[in-house]
């Protein structure tokens, strides 16, 4: 059986308890849904009183939702840049032997009849250029609002969608709420702490973490235990 203390934080008389519970969810004072038609992924977002934030996803791999407490988030998010590296390493890989093919016929060396090197050295970067413009397809900008103390990416918004204006007044909402939660001394708490702590394991099990991530902020929020 999994210790409650594993975390090694014995959790303080006072502690502030950041699990949202569903039945206190009252009103949802902001929402966005997002849609990614190149995943087919669907994504939704309300903000529950001003404190609580429900995320959910549904795509055809995999379909989960859950709670946070908005004071366990940092108040600004940052901009995550994702690429396939195969297929970047396949640009770069055929560019390079079709670079690799040409310069052999300008210095005079001979390794094939000349219209076969040519033509090889056509077809590598026909499929540099291919490679190249699935890259470019599959490049995903995204907003990311990582855990106050653990450090580690707990939300993330797709960028642009449905649109600028709707994802900036969700931002703008979510910023303006974390800043007046984070302004109160009960979350900058050492209970707090360990409850942030209990919320990250929460995640870990529902599978929103890795365990390397669960690792990450259980470092991060020891650190800062006194």
């Amino acid at each position: 059986m999994e210790s409650t203390v594993d975390e090694e934080i014995m959790l303080e008389s006072g502690e502030v308890d950041l699990r949202p519970v569903e039945s206190q969810l009252r009103k949802i004072t902001s929402e966005l849904s997002q849609y990614n038609k190149k995943t087919n992924t669907k994504r939704f977002f309300r903000i529950y009183d001003n404190q609580i934030l429900g995320v959910g996803e549904k795509s055809a791999n995999k379909q989960h939702s859950y709670l946070l407490h908005l004071a366990m988030l940092a108040r600004r998010p940052t901009r995550s840049f994702n690429i396939r590296r195969g297929l970047l390493l396949a640009t770069f890989f055929f560019a390079l032997v079709s670079c690799v093919l040409i310069i052999t016929k300008i210095y005079g060396i001979e390794l094939a009849d000349p219209l076969y090197i040519y033509g090889l050295a056509i077809f590598c970067a026909g499929l540099s250029l291919y490679c190249f413009y699935m890259l470019v397809k599959s490049v995903r900008t995204s907003l990311v609002f990582k855990s106050a103390h653990g450090c580690v990416p707990v939300v993330e918004f797709y960028s642009k969608l449905p649109d600028r204006k709707q994802l900036r007044r969700f931002i703008s909402a979510m910023k303006k709420n974390i800043s007046k939660l984070r302004k109160d001394k009960k979350y900058s708490s050492q209970g707090a702490l360990s409850a942030e702590l209990n919320e990250h394991r929460i995640l870990r099990e529902k599978g929103i973490l890795t365990v390397r991530q669960y690792e990450t902020a259980k470092k991060n929020i020891m650190g800062k235990h006194k």
